[in-house]
């Protein structure tokens, strides 16, 4: 039955991948109210965590860019379908499941992650608890840091080429036990924060290229700081090489994709 299972997903990972060659028109077919914005060559990860479950070996938690780039869930992160953002199929099926204290999701570091000049990163979020400091969605350390802070507002912090520390936040509180689709944009000359969709944070102030690293990209923790383990759940993490425009990123919000173990919801 393992194997079974294992074959499953593996074939549907590699459907996933073939559409994402046909590049976006393609995949606009499967989306709900909008066509995905990032081609195949700007898309650099696209985690729909729509695998039944997660063990620790490496390769299990399926990267459906044409880059493959696929992780490896560390500490019991897991996935689970009992409450998706979308509950229907097409939908968004399962997610990320992330304890606190010792989950999350590594991705070895590859030169398709060195995003200088525009980026977008996204993933819809269910936060379980307040973050006494911060929680981590999605990090790259110095490239880019994106998370909850102890007020539940989005904070984004990252160094530009010059080693200069920057930083902007969100205006909203978000709610726990509650879906929020969540995004930045970085260009040159403007960055930008996006909750469910709604700009709410903008700079206009930093200038110039992001910094690069050698470290791994990180879903729901930080480099070096195990205390910013992301308690609650995650979904859909698209990390793109452009500055999605306020429609782009509201078709990343509104994508949906068929759920290839619909049987196994529980509701």
């Amino acid at each position: 039955m393992e194997t079974f299972k294992n074959s499953m997903r593996n074939d549907a990972a590699a459907q996933r991948r073939r559409s994402a060659r046909l590049g976006a028109v393609l995949v606009c077919g499967v989306v709900a109210l909008g066509c995905l914005p990032a081609d195949a060559q700007t898309q650099r990860i696209s985690f729909g965590f729509e695998e039944p479950a997660w063990t620790g070996v490496p390769g299990e938690v399926v990267d459906d860019s044409t880059f493959g780039l696929d992780g490896v869930a560390v500490g019991g992160a897991t996935t689970a379908n009992a409450t998706p953002v979308v509950l229907t199929d097409p939908g968004t099926c399962r997610y990320g499941v992330f304890d606190g204290a010792n989950g999350y999701v590594e991705v070895a570091d590859n030169a398709a992650l060195d995003i200088t000049a525009e980026l977008t990163v996204a993933a819809w979020i269910y936060l379980r608890s307040t973050p006494t400091e911060l929680h981590t969605i999605v990090s790259k350390d110095t490239n880019f840091e994106y998370h909850i802070d102890s007020q539940r507002r989005v904070y984004w912090w990252w160094n530009d080429s010059s080693n200069t520390t920057r930083s902007i936040t969100g205006t909203t509180q978000l709610a726990l036990n509650q879906w929020y689709h969540v995004a930045i944009t970085y260009e040159s000359g403007a960055q930008r924060i996006y909750v469910n969709g709604t700009l709410e944070g903008t700079t206009a102030s930093h200038a110039g290229m992001l910094a690069t690293n050698a470290l791994p990209l990180f879903v729901g923790t930080d480099w070096n700081f195990p205390s910013r383990i992301f308690d609650g759940y995650i979904d859909e993490v698209r990390v793109v090489a452009d500055a999605l425009t306020a429609a782009e990123v509201q078709a990343l919000r509104d994508e949906t994709h068929p759920c290839a173990n619909t049987a196994q919801f529980t509701i």
